[in-house]
């Protein structure tokens, strides 16, 4: 039992196009067609009068017409020249000239990807050598150019692939595409480690943070029973340390955060003022009365000595004091 031949074997087919402008739905663009088309024309080894009917098949309204017209004048048209007449029909009219100045303005887009960037310099690239803006053996130099001069947003990922060094010896695409995701796949894997070490850093601070707060409330709460027990000091003393207290303890916070740290620092702070205070307040109070003692003293002495004075010197005669009749 023989093989089928090549123009009887399974296909697939091409898609629709006809040149429409925009594209209708379920047709193909001028680009992704001729895309397939080539690459059935230069994979398939069906002959090339079943080449150019597949192409056909495939075509409808004025993209129909222009290979009809080319098939007019020569019945024998290669499968490679009515893909030629249908760039020419409905492509870019730029010559290879300007599709080369065009690539070598490409740039990086922010957020874009290396490898997103490198497909679309290959595409670009392509199209300037097809039609003859430049050499295929030149290619793979001007592909690496390009994408050192364009990859403004992935300098430290060119360093790491070294492609200044290797601009006498470039890579194929393939190859290049293919060490451009390895490395983005690094750092991708490399920045979620780094998240998550991050986040073990925040829970050791917020502990941290906790700790304090802990240690804190435990020192305010020692002054505050050191601060209780000097019953001895003066009532309005006593009173007004009652209301720092009671004030301390009306603002004292909630949440641990560093607010609250902060917060509690300054009362530790206010009672241990307090503390000093009502210290110096105990230690005077004895001198200041004894201070007092002698001057009342004085005070009653002085009194005293004129009423003596006065009994000495009262006047029998008119009755008053201060003088003594002759």
């Amino acid at each position: 039992m023989g093989t089928p031949s090549g123009d009887n074997s399974s296909y697939r087919r091409l898609r629709v196009f006809s040149g429409t402008l925009p594209t209708p739905v379920g047709e193909e663009s001028l680009e992704h067609w001729l895309e397939h088309a080539r690459l059935m024309v230069e994979e398939s080894e069906c002959s090339p009068k079943e080449k150019r009917r597949r192409i056909m098949e495939s075509l409808k309204g004025p993209a129909l017409a222009v290979v009809k017209a080319v098939r007019t004048a020569d019945p024998e048209v290669s499968p490679a020249r009515c893909l030629e007449a249908i760039e020419s029909a409905f492509g870019s009219a730029e010559t290879g000239e300007d599709l080369y100045f065009a690539f070598r303005l490409l740039q990086q887009q922010p957020k874009e990807k290396l490898s997103d960037f490198l497909r679309r310099v290959e595409l670009s690239l392509t199209k300037v050598v097809r039609r003859g803006g430049l050499p295929t053996s030149r290619a793979d130099r001007a592909r690496v150019e390009q994408l050192l001069r364009g990859a403004i947003h992935s300098d430290m990922m060119l360093v790491q692939l070294k492609l200044r060094e290797r601009k006498e010896n470039p890579p194929s695409f393939l190859e290049l595409l293919s060490e451009i995701r390895s490395e983005e796949e690094y750092e991708s894997s490399r920045t979620k480690l780094n998240t998550s070490v991050q986040r073990v850093h925040t829970n050791s601070a917020t502990d941290n943070r906790q700790d304090d707060v802990e240690r804190l409330r435990t020192e305010i709460q020692e002054l505050k029973s050191m601060f209780t027990a000097m019953s001895t000091l003066p009532n309005k003393v006593v009173a007004d340390s009652k209301g720092s207290v009671s004030m301390t303890k009306m603002h004292t916070p909630e949440t641990g955060s560093d607010s609250e740290v902060a917060v509690l620092r300054k009362q530790v702070k206010n009672l241990q003022k307090q503390m000093t205070g009502h210290k110096l307040k105990v230690s005077e109070s004895p001198t200041s009365v004894l201070r007092v003692e002698p001057s009342r003293q004085t005070h009653s002495d002085n009194r005293k000595q004129p009423s003596n004075d006065s009994d000495g010197n009262f006047c029998y005669r008119c009755g008053e004091n201060g003088h003594y009749s002759a």
